[in-house]
């Protein structure tokens, strides 16, 4: 969202998408939360996550070519804090060729 209030738990929705043309394998999605913000849940239909430090790591073995199955992170926001940034990596060992 735009906004969130005070302390009130904020959910993120991660997108992720194989362009092609053939489908990919042990893929990474890596979601670094900001200092002080903690992980409350994580929800996804495919994916395996789990919390490292400040990171959430999602794994998913096999991505056909077309949209993955949507990430939903929830997270309890640093108190005091007005202005938080995300940042979210997708990564893969095999290339197109």
């Amino acid at each position: 969202p735009a906004q969130a209030s005070g302390l009130d738990p904020l959910t993120l929705r991660l997108s992720v998408q194989n362009l092609g043309p053939s489908y990919t394998g042990n893929l990474l999605v890596r979601l670094s939360l900001p200092p002080l913000v903690r992980l409350i849940d994580t929800r996804t239909q495919d994916f395996a996550c789990q919390p490292s430090g400040q990171d959430v790591l999602c794994r998913l073995a096999n991505l056909p070519v077309g949209p993955a199955p949507a990430i939903d992170v929830t997270v309890q926001p640093a108190q005091g804090e007005s202005t938080m940034t995300f940042d979210a990596t997708v990564s893969a060992p095999s290339s197109d060729t």
